[in-house]
């Protein structure tokens, strides 16, 4: 978990810990990649890699100061969130940032067998991180009127 003043913790089923990291920013958001490969970035542009052995600072998004919002780890690529900067990708291990595709202003990540990228206007997907299907605003109600969003077998919780 991340949160305020750089804060971050992990649950071991029993208890939270704390673990220093090397900023004071609030964090914005946090992705576990592996036990030993935790990433997370911050309201003010840093880009955070945690081990066990503690965190680093990797690098400052596009613009100094300005808030990177979410990161995800999908097709062996380190992917950043930059809002109005635009979906960005870590240059392998440095500590380069590359756009990706400025027009989609990524706020939030779901990583899974493509990569689903949400937007303050639209939500965008990948199954390869080159090309992407990008929906626009209105269209999950256009899609599904007069439809659930999701059926039940049996009783409805």
């Amino acid at each position: 978990a991340v949160g305020d003043a750089g804060q971050v913790a992990y649950w071991d089923g029993a208890r939270w810990y704390p673990f220093p990291t090397p900023t004071r920013e609030n964090l914005t958001s946090v992705f576990v990649a592996e036990r030993d490969r935790v990433y997370a970035t911050g309201v003010y542009g840093s880009l955070l890699e945690g081990a066990t052995h503690g965190w680093t600072k990797v690098c400052d998004g596009p613009v100094p100061g300005v808030g990177l919002a979410a990161v995800a780890w999908w097709g062996d690529t380190l992917w950043v969130g930059a809002r109005r900067w635009g979906l960005l990708r870590r240059v392998g291990n440095t500590d380069q940032l590359e756009p990706v595709e400025p027009k989609i202003h990524a706020t939030h990540f779901e990583a899974g067998t493509n990569l689903l990228i949400t937007t303050p206007e639209r939500i965008a997907c990948t199954t390869d991180g080159r090309a992407f299907l990008v929906a626009g605003a209105g269209q999950l109600d256009a899609q599904t009127a007069g439809r659930p969003l999701h059926s039940y077998r049996g009783t409805t919780p």
